[in-house]
């Protein structure tokens, strides 16, 4: 809990309350001794120790905690706490690895396929390609323009997870796709092209846990950075703490057979700065992906896209089938 709190630091002045109020207790006499023994070799942790000093400071000057300082009962609160805390995190770590079927970094990745459904799209079918919103942008979406005003589904998927239901239709340069959400009629309601701009493997736990860890993990945050230093705050479930990111299981129809992978994921969001009808946001996905033995991270940037501009068929038009 300790550790969580000093994370969000820089973003919250409250955190620091619960640091003061247990300034004292020798368990965490004992937590800041190790913190200050690994910031000798961390300058990042060095600087919110020196953060969380400074806030602890200004709290004593003023007599007291903030009211959203998290509260502990009995003298002894601290070890009690930190205790409890330790036993329901690994309780819940349990819970969400089982969840993910994940067996470590080194072990299979098990994917369960979503159940089969509808069907309304199909490899090979034409798609014509309004080159506006990316010209319009410009600069500020960061998407090249379509090279041609059409082009053709290579990979048809649908992503499942509880009631919520995606399709993506992959085009054949391979890092490009669409993500579409339909309307109970079959409509398109939100269409939105994504771009790979960037891929990740990590290489061992620690750095599975960098992306991963509940609680703290990268896909979750509540500010996204990339590294040509734009940020974008997240678009699910917004908020300034750690979010749990959404897992969707997704079937592909490919053209060399059914793939079936688990994607883990949160998307962010940023402004654009430029005036309609330019796109007024542009999206970033962050995603951890499984397929069979192999995961990787993967980072799209996308827009908005009109769904009618695409030509797709009418839901009264589209062939029924699924993907199985």
């Amino acid at each position: 809990m300790a550790g969580a709190l000093l994370n969000m630091i820089t973003s919250s002045a409250g955190d620091a309350g619960w640091f003061a109020q247990h300034r004292q207790d020798p368990g965490y006499a004992e937590w800041r001794a190790q913190q200050d023994a690994k910031a000798q070799t961390d300058p990042a942790l060095a600087e919110k120790l020196r953060q969380l000093d400074q806030r602890m400071a200004q709290i004593e000057q003023r007599g007291g905690t903030p009211e959203s300082a998290p509260q502990a009962a009995g003298g002894g609160g601290f070890s009690w706490l930190v205790l409890f805390v330790l036993v329901a995190g690994l309780a819940l770590l349990w819970l969400a690895r089982r969840r993910r079927g994940r067996t470590g970094v080194s072990g299979s990745p098990v994917t369960n396929a979503p159940q089969a459904g509808p069907n309304p799209f199909r490899r090979g079918m034409v798609l014509a390609v309004d080159p506006s919103p990316f010209l319009l942008g410009g600069s500020a979406v960061g998407i090249s323009p379509p090279e041609t005003a059409s082009t053709t589904v290579a990979a048809v998927s649908q992503l499942r997870e509880g009631d919520l239901t995606l399709w993506r239709l992959y085009l054949p340069d391979g890092k490009t796709f669409l993500q579409l959400h339909l309307d109970p009629s079959g409509t398109p309601d939100e269409c939105r092209w994504f771009n790979k701009v960037d891929e990740v493997t990590p290489g061992n736990a620690d750095e599975w846990g960098f992306w991963l860890e509940p609680g703290s993990g990268t896909i979750g945050w509540p500010v996204f950075q990339t590294k040509d230093g734009q940020e974008y705050a997240r678009a699910w479930t917004p908020g300034q703490s750690w979010a749990a990111p959404q897992t969707l299981a997704e079937r592909i129809d490919a053209p060399e057979g059914l793939v079936e992978r688990r994607i883990t994921c949160m998307l962010y969001a940023s402004p654009t700065g430029v005036p309609e009808p330019a796109p007024p946001t542009r999206y970033l996905l962050v995603a951890a992906v499984e397929q069979g033995r192999q995961a990787w991270i993967e980072l799209h940037v996308g827009i908005d896209i009109n769904p009618a501009s695409l030509n797709l068929p009418m839901a009264a038009d589209r062939r029924t089938g699924v993907l199985a």
